[in-house]
């Protein structure tokens, strides 16, 4: 079960904080925000390495379902919230996260 959550963890939302700020950041700000996306990353990573053996002893079999579930709830938020880069240049990106051409 570790592997299976490692593998769709680093084929699914994993790479998002290292590839969306570059993403849709204008270039004054992108190395900040690459920063600060990093920064939150690393510990979050540091605070389920602490956290999971307090889980994993509570919840034994069912240790993943909570961060099964964090996971499915970011998916959801990338899916709803964050715009589509493909195809679109910087500008564009930012009218759409400003609230136009939606």
């Amino acid at each position: 079960s570790v592997v299976l959550f490692v593998s769709f963890f680093g084929i699914g939302l994993g790479p998002v904080p290292w590839l969306l700020p570059a993403e849709i950041m204008p270039s004054e700000t992108r190395a900040l925000a690459s920063s600060v996306a990093a920064s939150i990353n690393w510990l979050a990573n540091f605070v389920v390495g602490q956290a999971f053996l307090v889980v994993a002893s509570t919840l034994g079999p069912y240790a993943f379902t909570p961060f099964a579930v964090f996971l499915l709830a970011g998916a959801v938020f990338v899916l709803q919230v964050v715009p589509e880069t493909k195809g679109k240049s910087l500008e564009q990106i930012q009218r759409e996260l400003q609230g136009h051409d939606h």
